[in-house]
């Protein structure tokens, strides 16, 4: 950065990615006026617009780079590996629960029950007695502790769907199940839910939502009776 600051010529034929925490080290910096246009932050949520502030360091929304789309910073992407199992796989007629915290399913258990009544389900967590302690003995319910990333997806290849109950937000194992042809159930929220960023989500994860079906369904825990594309999913969503 302090080459680059120094020579014009250098400093058009660079640009530095960092992290939103590794950007914070700059903005004081002499030289961050100069060299500030060439940065780009890679930024999980993504930096809306504001009228009430500018972004950080001075930096324009398009120098916030994210995994999926939005309307007002840059699109970086993101890899989804190709899957190393078998492709050929029978899929089970069995669910999936998202998420690795007990926590997130401690207001779920009549949910979870209802959904277990209709196929088996899996759920992959660090703790398994605090999931147990959240929602109890739940049957056809077989909660695994934490396992490596491959086997994990060969777990989540063997299943018809994935669903998560708000938690966690936005994270990238939807994507993963959906490339083993696993169709994902988005949580919708009753009222949008702002994130420190000040983004604000309308669903547990509105880009895979936004791949509609058969990759996947719109779905409202809160009365899942009522959603058709829920009962489907549940038992046969492919």
């Amino acid at each position: 950065v302090a080459e680059a600051s120094k020579n014009p010529d250098v400093l058009s034929r660079t640009l530095f990615f960092v992290d939103i925490a590794t950007a914070t080290n700059f903005y004081d910096l002499p030289t961050w006026k100069v060299v500030r246009c060439r940065f780009r932050v890679l930024d999980f949520f993504g930096v809306p617009k504001s009228g009430a502030s500018e972004p950080p360091g001075g930096l324009s929304l398009k120098q916030f780079m994210t995994p999926y789309p939005n309307p007002y910073n840059s699109l970086l992407g993101f890899v989804v590996e190709p899957y190393r199992g078998n492709v050929n796989a029978v899929k089970q007629r069995a669910g999936m629960l998202w998420g690795k915290q007990a926590s997130y399913f401690k207001e779920h258990k009549e949910l979870i029950t209802k959904l277990a009544g209709l196929a088996p389900l899996h759920a992959v967590v660090e703790d398994v007695g605090a999931l147990t302690r959240q929602v109890g003995e739940i049957p056809n319910l077989t909660v695994h502790k934490l396992m490596d990333p491959d086997s994990w997806l060969n777990l989540v290849a063997t299943t018809k769907y994935m669903i998560g109950f708000g938690d966690p937000i936005g994270g990238p194992s939807v994507m993963h199940a959906i490339s083993v042809g696993t169709a994902y159930l988005d949580c919708t929220f009753t009222a949008p839910r702002k994130l420190t960023s000040g983004v604000e989500y309308l669903s547990q994860h509105p880009y895979a939502a936004s791949l509609g079906a058969p990759y996947a369904h719109s779905v409202s825990p809160a009365k899942p009776e009522s959603n058709g594309a829920f009962a489907c999913c549940s038992i046969d969503p492919c």
